[in-house]
């Protein structure tokens, strides 16, 4: 009896010693876990801006696009702190816009700004996503998004999480990948340009190589010391007065005059950087292109059916870009008197050295 005792006792110990020693080899293997999950690399901290630009993950000449859906919310959506969509509507949105010409090779920003008058509707939505397609590729794949339900309990729960992924026909979670997408932040808004606003700002960091290089615009002089979104009415009213805004619609009617006096060497010069970072990132003939916008501005503006709009100082615009680097008033705008529909030349400008330049 006490021969069998000892066996069992020693049975249960060496049964004891196998448990702890799988007990300590599990939670070695869940430590090690942790460490790597921890340990995905942040291009933000490890990378810098101008590396080499990408010409084979995406396949010859990718074209990127934010596909934007939206409900019971006014929305505008940046990319590099450059609007390129806004509706103020609140009904069902579904848009898509090309973005090749502000989306650069490394480091880049999406913000999406949700607006109310008082609150957010309990039902408000929005998914942002970006798309890539090429003629390689063969179609439109998803790379990272914003989704936003602020109905929800995890309001931004379906968002690309962070990490660290490569690209195999849309995004695959890859430590060693080549593509980083940080966690998308939040921040309240309560004021949006001259008035009381309520409502939240997205913002989703990602970094990318692609085949675009660093635009001009992005290493201009900043034409404001804080956001234009944030300026009081009396502030607004000061900066439209001053000499750097007056600058700007003094070079509007400039391009108003060459067009009219058909001066194309003034406006292939002032067109010419507009022209040669669009061809960069629409892949077409830069000289071409210039010489075919000049023709087109000079000759629809001469049109004996059309009549060039003009508007005084105190019916124009401005609006500052929220990066600070771009600023743009009122487009050109010709009527066709014959058929009652209007040509629109957008401009955008940088400042630097003290004069503004056409550079989108």
């Amino acid at each position: 009896m006490i021969k069998k005792l000892a066996i069992l006792i020693l049975l249960s110990m060496v049964f004891g010693l196998n448990s702890y020693a799988s007990e300590q080899k599990e939670k070695k293997t869940q430590e090690v876990k942790v460490v790597k999950k921890s340990a995905i690399p942040n291009p933000y901290i490890t990378k810098r801006q101008g590396i080499e630009m990408d010409k084979t993950t995406f396949g010859e000449q990718p074209i990127f696009k934010l596909e934007i859906k939206a409900v019971n919310t006014e929305i505008t959506v940046l990319i590099n702190g450059v609007e390129v969509y806004r509706d103020f509507s609140r009904s069902q949105v579904f848009m898509e816009y090309t973005i090749n010409d502000y989306l650069i090779s490394g480091d880049n920003t999406i913000d999406v700004k949700l607006l109310a008058d008082n609150q957010l509707h309990p039902n408000a939505q929005c998914k942002v996503t970006l798309n890539v397609y090429s003629s390689e590729l063969d179609e439109t794949y998803n790379l990272n998004k914003i989704v936003y339900k602020h109905g929800d309990k995890e309001q931004l729960g379906e968002s690309t999480p962070f990490g660290s992924y490569k690209f195999d026909r849309g995004l695959k979670s890859d430590l060693n990948g080549s593509i980083f997408v940080d966690r998308v932040t939040t921040e309240p808004i309560t004021i949006y340009r001259r008035g009381k606003a309520k409502g939240i700002k997205l913002q989703q960091k990602f970094y990318l190589t692609n085949p675009f290089p660093r635009w001009k615009f992005l290493d201009s002089e900043d034409i404001l010391s804080e956001s234009y979104d944030n300026l009081s009415a009396e502030a607004h009213k000061e900066l439209k007065e001053s000499k750097k805004i007056q600058a700007l619609y003094a070079l509007d009617r400039k391009i108003r005059e060459a067009a009219k006096g058909r001066d194309r060497a003034f406006l292939k010069k002032l067109f010419k950087e507009r022209s040669d970072e669009n061809a960069k990132a629409f892949y077409y003939d830069a000289h071409s292109n210039l010489d075919g916008f000049v023709s087109s501005l000079i000759n629809t503006v001469n049109n004996p059916h059309n009549e060039l709009i003009e508007r005084s100082e105190k019916d124009n615009y401005f609006v500052v870009e929220e990066n600070r680097k771009l600023a743009k008033i009122r487009p050109i705008a010709i009527k066709d008197n014959e058929t009652g529909l209007y040509h629109r030349y957008n401009i955008q400008y940088r400042y630097k050295d003290g004069e503004w330049m056409v550079t989108k």
